[in-house]
Formats: C-alpha cells, sequence, structure tokens
C-alpha cells in the first residue's frame, strides 16, 4: 500500500497540479487513483518479465533435449510389421501332403460327415458316393486344394454342403443355422477319417500303440 501511494504521488508530481472545478475534484482524485495503480501493475509485470527472462531463453535448449514424441505409424507399417513378425509361422508354408493312396481309400468308406441331414429334407446319399473331402483349412488357394491330410470321408450330398463352389446355398444355411454343430462335426469327421486311416496302415506312427475299442 505504501508504494501504491508514492507511486500515485510520483505520478501527480510528473503531472503538475490540475485545477478541478469543486464538484470534480473527486473525479480527479479517483483518477489519480487509478493511474497509480495502472503503473502499478505496469512495474510489477516489468519486473516479472525480467526476473523470467533468464528462463524464457533458456527454455528452447531444454526443450531440444528432450525426447521427441514417437510418430504414430501408419496401418501399413503397422500391417507390414505384423507380416514380419509372423514370417516365423506362416500356415500356408507348411508342407502338403499329396498321396493317391490316401484318396483311393476313400472308396467304400462310410461318410464321416454326415452334415446333409442339417439341411432340411436331406440326408447321405450313400457308401457308393463317398470320396475324399477337403476341409476349408489352410493352404486352400485358386489352383491347389488343402493338404491330403486335411480331408475326410464324405458323400456327395455332405461333399456338395461343404463346398460353396459345388452348392453355395446350402452351404451358407448350414454355416449361418448351426456353425458350432459345423465345427464340431468337422473336427469329429477329420479324426474318424484318420483312424480309419491308421486302422487300413495308411498313417504310422513310429513307436506308437494301437488301441482297438472293440
Amino acid at each position: 500500500m505504501t508504494d501504491l501511494r508514492e507511486d500515485t504521488r510520483a505520478i501527480q508530481k510528473r503531472l503538475g497540479s490540475t485545477p478541478f472545478p469543486d464538484d470534480l475534484q473527486g473525479i480527479a482524485d479517483d483518477a489519480n487513483v487509478i493511474i497509480a495503480r495502472q503503473a502499478f501493475m505496469i512495474e510489477q509485470l516489468k519486473k516479472g518479465i525480467i526476473a523470467a527472462l533468464p528462463d524464457m531463453i533458456a527454455q528452447p535448449d531444454q526443450q531440444s533435449n528432450r525426447r521427441e514424441r514417437p510418430r504414430r505409424k501408419s496401418k501399413r507399417h503397422n500391417a507390414q510389421k505384423m507380416v514380419e513378425e509372423m514370417s516365423y509361422y506362416n500356415p500356408h508354408r507348411l508342407p502338403k501332403v499329396r498321396s493317391k493312396a490316401l484318396t483311393d481309400s476313400a472308396n467304400g468308406r462310410p461318410c464321416t460327415l454326415r452334415i446333409a441331414s442339417f439341411y432340411p429334407g436331406h440326408r447321405c446319399s450313400g457308401d457308393d458316393t463317398v470320396i475324399g473331402a477337403h476341409l476349408p483349412i489352410w493352404g486352400k488357394g485358386k489352383s491347389t486344394k488343402v493338404t491330403d491330410m486335411a480331408f475326410v470321408y464324405g458323400c456327395f450330398n455332405c461333399h456338395a454342403m461343404l463346398d460353396p463352389d459345388q452348392d453355395w446355398k446350402m452351404a451358407e444355411f448350414v454355416r449361418e443355422k448351426y456353425p458350432l454343430a459345423f465345427g464340431l462335426r468337422l473336427v469329429d469327421a477329420l479324426t474318424e477319417t484318420h483312424a480309419m486311416m491308421v486302422e487300413d496302415g495308411l498313417i504310422v506312427i513310429p513307436g506308437a500303440k494301437i488301441l482297438q475299442s472293440y
């Protein structure tokens, strides 16, 4: 408060004594106080700027020493990185088995798929139509089939439901209506087919003990 008074007196001294009518003297006093307060605030602001000036000058150097924030990687970069990380294991690069003995073993075998009845009015078409039906798994392409280790014994009707290229309507119906049952049937069909191949000596596992269920 003392500094404010001193600043007021200094301002009044610099301005000189200006005569005011008696009825305006109060307004003149208020104006002097406002001027003094503004002068005080300006001086304080100057002091604050001068005190902070060294820090403001040093701030760019400090920012330059900070670690830059890593840029956000693009989706393409992330996808490329994912491919590189998975390059050590790619199912489509696994070896495939091609065996005429396996495909010929389907002749006369029962249908292990048994999915035709999922579609209303359909059932298995008979053992005389059973062939090796490849499952829709890895390794399938436009010019190549999956490995012969992934085919099951399927009759004509079941094979048609397994392959959308033969009957997309039935294949789509089964996958949408009974997705879980469809998946379980594929697993059961594969294990049943492999068991028959083991029984026929087409799949040989060194050192394995074969147990008969009957």
